[in-house]
């Protein structure tokens, strides 16, 4: 896939036992409406896709949102894509990593 000319990652993970993360997003346009899949493979070695939700771009074109984890293929250990879509035709792409995080707060 070409990245295109968006960027998109994670920035944060809750605290442990949730299943949200916080995303974040640039180089989109103005009110652009980004759609954010996962690809992802399960321990059975089945392929998918999953839709997380949408985003819409602020005025400088970058967006912010939290996400909720819950599908069962985002165990600890798993690796998985992040696809964001504009509807603009601008593309971002970012591989991440479930891990257990440990509380120290």
């Amino acid at each position: 896939m070409d990245a295109g000319t968006g960027s998109v990652g994670f920035i944060e993970f809750k605290a442990a036992g949730t299943t949200q993360a916080k995303v974040v997003g640039g180089g989109f346009g103005a009110a652009e409406v980004v759609t954010l899949r996962v690809a992802t493979v399960s321990s059975a070695g089945q392929g998918g896709r999953i839709i997380l939700g949408t985003a819409t771009a602020n005025a400088v074109g970058a967006f912010e949102t939290t996400l909720n984890l819950t599908d069962a293929n985002f165990a600890a250990g798993t690796v998985h894509t992040l696809d964001a879509f504009g509807t603009n035709g601008n593309n971002a792409a970012v591989g991440f990593a479930i891990a257990d995080k440990v509380a120290t707060d």
